[in-house]
């Protein structure tokens, strides 16, 4: 599609991929604040201060399999049994993609993703919600849901907090889902790893232009 818009033919257009990419970029920028500036140039500047929590949340794009064994072991994935690169988006309380941290390899845990980046300064300060498979876990805004009891059920007011728990976390996920309506990152990455984190960028760049163009 987006080889379309700059007069390639589809087989063609993977060979400009390179080039194409960089000014995907810096025309959609992925950052909030960046791509508010350069869609609303006649609106008010866009501001942290409607930002009133920030979601946090990772998801994995299949990658190729690397001939040399070490490589393999670098970017093998235990849990998708395969090799990956992650990706972590942070999303405001509306689902509006704030920041993006691409390219990590497969072992990256998410709670690893979680704490690594530093964020934006203007969002530094926010309340921030994480995500992780078990209730007990650290840090404190981590709220996952309760686990069911062996043989039992839960309880009416742990039921309650899991519904509440999948209100505010929806708005991440479908972010998640929106970028990963691109192929790029859904479907087995064949590009140079090194040019993943700027493909990434350039997929939520499009996300956001497509938000801000309505």
């Amino acid at each position: 599609m987006v080889g379309a818009l700059v007069g390639l033919r589809a087989d063609t257009a993977e060979n400009a991929f390179p080039e194409v990419v960089p000014v995907l970029r810096d025309l959609c920028p992925a950052e909030q604040g960046d791509a508010e500036k350069q869609g609303r140039r006649t609106q008010p500047a866009w501001t942290s201060d409607a930002v009133d929590q920030v979601s946090s949340d990772s998801f994995a794009s299949p990658g190729r399999r690397p001939s040399l064994q070490a490589r393999q072991k670098r970017g093998y994935s235990g849990k998708k049994k395969r090799p990956t690169l992650q990706t972590q988006l942070a999303t405001d309380q509306d689902g509006a993609i704030l920041t993006l941290e691409a390219g990590q390899r497969g072992p990256q845990a998410d709670l690893k993703l979680y704490e690594a980046p530093p964020r934006p300064e203007p969002i530094a300060n926010k309340p921030r919600r994480g995500d992780k498979g078990s209730h007990s876990q650290e840090p404190p805004e981590f709220t996952p849901p309760h686990k069911k009891p062996r043989g039992g059920e839960l309880r009416a007011e742990q039921k309650t907090e899991h519904k509440e728990i999948a209100r505010q976390r929806i708005v991440v996920e479908q972010a998640i889902r929106r970028v990963k309506g691109f192929r790029i990152l859904r479907d087995d990455y064949r590009r140079a790893l090194g040019l993943f984190p700027l493909s990434a960028s350039a997929v939520v760049g499009l996300s956001q232009f497509s938000r801000i163009a309505g």
